[in-house]
C-alpha cells in the first residue's frame, strides 16, 4: 500500500494548475491528496490521477455573514473537515499555500511529518529553509522575484523541480483561441481592444479560425463586443482538450495560460496589472509574454488599481500585439512592435533553469547576459 501525502492548495484554480507537477513527481510513489477551495470542484474532473477534499471557504463566508447564524455553525463545520481529513491517516502534510489560514489548518490535520508554513500552540512555527525565507519575503509581499513560483515552491519544500517542456510546433493547426478575462479586473486589458484585435487577426489571416473563450458565467458581459458566433462557450476540462488541438492561444496570465504550458500549445501572454513574469509565467519552453514599462506594475493581488486609469492595458497597444502575432506567425528571428511593449520568451538551459529572455524590436533577442533568469534557486 502507498503512502499518503496531502498537499493543501487554497489559493485559484490557475495556481493549482501551475503546482501540478510538482504533485506529479509524488505521484508514481505515493497516493496523492489535495484540499482545494470548493469552488474549483471542476479540478478533480480535470484530474482524477489525484483524490481531492474540498474547503467549503463559501459557504463558511456565507455562514459568518448570516446575522441569525450561530457563531459556533462555522466553527463546527471547520471541526469537522478536520478530523474527516484527519481520518485518511496522512504520512505526510505539505502547505502549498502559504497564508494565515494553511498554517491554521496544518495545525489541525494529523500527520508525523508536515512541510511548509505552519502553526502550533498559538504561534507561527519558524520557517524551516533558506528558500522558505526568500519564498516568505519576496512571494507573499509583492516584491519582484528573480525565482520563478514553481522553482521556489519546490525547493523551499525539498521537492524535484520539474522538467520543462517545449511548446509544440502547431503549424498544421488552424484554430486560434483567444481568453480575455481573469478573475483580478486589474490583469485584464480591455474588451474593446480584444474586439478590434480580434477583427484584425480575422482581418490578416481569413485562413485561420480564431475564437473568444468564455465560461457560462461570462456571456453577457461579452454581449456588448462580441457575437455569438465569435464566442467558444467552455469549461476547464472542455479547454484542455481544445488547447490540445489549437495553433495558438492569446491570452491573458489566467489558467488558460498554465494549462496551455501544460498541453504544450504556443501561447502569447498579456501580463498586465498584478500579473509578474518574473513568478508566474508559463512553465513551458517557448511561451511568449508581453508587458509594458508602467511604473505601478505589477501591482498588489489584494488591492485595486491605483491610478485614475489602467495605465498598464493603455501602454499595451492593439497594434504591438498584432506585431508581435505576425512575428511569431512568421518564425522570424526579427521583427517589430510599438513600444513602450515589452516582450520576453520563457527559455531555459541544462539545468532546468528557466528564464525570461527579452526581444528588442529592431534586433532580436538580446545578449545572453542582459536575459533575466529566473532560477531554480541551486
Amino acid at each position: 500500500m502507498k503512502m499518503k501525502k496531502l498537499f493543501i492548495s487554497l489559493l485559484r484554480a490557475g495556481d493549482f494548475i501551475m503546482q501540478r507537477p510538482l504533485l506529479l513527481s509524488q505521484a508514481s510513489d505515493y497516493e496523492v491528496h489535495v484540499l482545494v477551495n470548493d469552488e474549483f470542484k471542476q479540478l478533480k474532473h480535470l484530474y482524477p490521477e489525484f483524490t481531492f477534499h474540498f474547503f467549503p471557504r463559501q459557504y463558511l463566508q456565507s455562514l459568518i455573514n448570516q446575522p441569525h447564524s450561530s457563531l459556533l455553525k462555522p466553527f463546527e463545520k471547520l471541526r469537522y473537515l478536520m478530523r474527516q481529513l484527519s481520518c485518511n491517516n496522512f504520512d505526510e502534510v505539505i502547505n502549498l499555500t502559504h497564508n494565515r489560514l494553511s498554517a491554521y489548518l496544518m495545525d489541525q490535520i494529523d500527520s508525523p511529518v508536515k512541510k511548509g508554513l505552519q502553526f502550533k500552540e498559538g504561534h507561527f512555527l519558524p520557517l524551516q529553509n533558506e528558500f522558505q525565507k526568500y519564498f516568505n519575503e519576496v512571494f507573499s509581499q509583492s516584491q519582484r522575484s528573480t525565482i520563478h513560483y514553481v522553482a521556489i515552491l519546490a525547493k523551499s519544500l525539498n521537492l524535484p523541480i520539474p522538467r520543462l517542456h517545449a511548446a509544440e510546433n502547431r503549424s498544421q493547426k488552424k484554430i486560434v483561441y483567444i481568453q480575455t478575462l481573469t478573475s483580478d479586473e486589474k490583469k485584464n486589458w480591455s474588451l474593446h481592444k480584444w474586439r478590434v484585435l480580434l477583427d484584425q487577426l480575422r482581418l490578416q489571416y481569413p485562413e485561420y479560425q480564431f475564437k473568444v473563450l468564455a465560461a457560462p458565467f461570462e456571456i453577457d458581459k461579452f454581449k456588448s463586443y462580441f457575437k455569438t458566433q465569435d464566442l467558444e462557450v467552455t469549461s476547464l476540462l472542455e479547454l484542455r482538450d481544445q488547447l490540445r488541438n489549437a495553433r495558438m492561444l492569446i491570452t491573458s496570465d489566467t489558467s488558460a495560460a498554465h494549462l496551455a504550458a501544460e498541453t504544450k500549445t504556443p501561447c502569447l501572454v498579456l501580463s498586465l496589472g498584478s500579473s509578474d513574469p518574473t513568478k508566474t509565467s508559463p512553465w513551458m519552453f517557448g511561451a511568449w509574454i508581453m508587458t509594458t514599462a508602467t511604473g505601478c506594475a505589477p501591482c498588489s493581488h489584494s488591492v485595486a488599481c491605483s491610478q485614475k486609469s489602467h495605465l498598464c492595458g493603455d501602454d499595451l497597444k492593439i497594434s504591438a500585439v498584432m506585431s508581435v502575432f505576425r512575428g511569431i506567425e512568421s518564425d522570424r528571428q526579427s521583427f517589430g512592435f510599438i513600444k513602450p511593449a515589452i516582450l520576453f520568451r520563457t527559455e531555459y538551459d541544462i539545468h532546468y533553469i528557466l528564464k525570461l529572455k527579452p526581444y528588442t524590436p529592431t534586433g532580436g533577442f538580446y545578449d545572453e547576459r542582459k536575459s533575466s533568469t529566473i532560477s531554480a534557486g541551486a
